[in-house]
């Protein structure tokens, strides 16, 4: 299957418009990694933003077995209005009613992970710590008795056991509808503010924590990211796979073409821990992991 990989947009909607337009139609998925507010050039225009935004769902709505649109941490950071907002670098305490209305109303065409031929596709990778965790949590503060029928006989559907990603999908769908304000079960940053942790959420989480984590999710043959601004590049660590695609250049925000028929042909890099403290920020991990 021949997959488009769109990178954290951040308010740069023109390039990816013209990514799209120019492959949509000689791939069989085109998969959006979200971040698509909260832009590095200074004098964004908000309103232009939003319809940009709308344009995309409407392309989404349109083709909805090619597109797929995940969300990532500066967009949780509104919808979910908790504590994590102000680790994300440009987030607009002003535009958070604004910005959790948008995501609102296109909250039945917006996943936090899908799983393609295969490949795990989120906006910063997921880790089973971090799946536990949140279904855990969702299953004892949202008993049956919490839930609608119509929820309970979905939430009894899904195998969330060992792992499903629509319950992911499921749980911040009800999430998201069920309140108004606090605290989401994707705020989770685990035990570090960088994401450094296995336990991070699949919006947060870094790289150096995917390789570290205990458990990945079983029968995949790799994991497909943005988040961390590192370029575009393959990384392997024994049998885990990890592909990054997320632009380490503000003004150039290409994607990236994959084929899932050919994911043992790619030139992998060996990724190795080198035993030092865990890496603060991009360079760190870079240095630590890369050479």
């Amino acid at each position: 299957m021949k997959i488009l990989v769109i990178p954290d947009i951040h308010g740069k909607f023109e390039d990816a418009f013209s990514v799209i337009n120019e492959h949509k139609d000689h791939v069989d998925k085109v998969v959006v990694l979200g971040d698509y507010v909260d832009g590095y050039e200074q004098g964004l225009d908000n309103d232009s933003l939003v319809n940009d935004f709308w344009m995309l769902c409407e392309m989404a709505r349109k083709e909805p077995d090619k597109f797929c649109l995940c969300l990532g941490n500066h967009d949780m950071s509104y919808i979910s209005s908790g504590r994590d907002a102000i680790y994300c670098s440009r987030h607009h305490g002003d535009m958070t009613n604004y910005y959790r209305e948008m995501f609102r109303d296109n909250l039945d065409i917006l996943n936090v992970v899908y799983l393609i031929d295969g490949c795990l596709f989120s906006h910063a990778g997921v880790t089973m710590d971090f799946y536990k965790r949140v279904v855990g949590q969702f299953s004892k503060l949202n008993s049956k008795k919490r839930l609608s029928p119509d929820n309970e006989r979905k939430w009894e559907s899904l195998n969330v056991n060992p792992f499903n990603p629509e319950t992911l999908n499921f749980i911040m769908h009800y999430d998201f509808n069920s309140r108004k304000n606090g605290i989401s079960y994707f705020d989770l940053m685990g035990d570090d503010v960088y994401g450094n942790s296995d336990d991070a959420s699949c919006v947060w989480v870094r790289p150096w924590a995917l390789f570290e984590a205990k458990n990945w999710p079983p029968r995949i043959k790799c994991q497909v990211v943005g988040h961390t601004r590192i370029g575009l590049g393959a990384f392997k660590s024994g049998s885990r796979c990890l592909i990054v695609v997320d632009s380490n250049d503000d003004k150039e925000r290409k994607g990236a073409l994959l084929d899932t028929t050919l994911i043992d042909e790619i030139p992998w890099k060996e990724v190795t821990h080198r035993g030092r403290k865990k890496p603060q920020n991009i360079d760190e991990w870079l240095e630590a992991f890369l050479k």
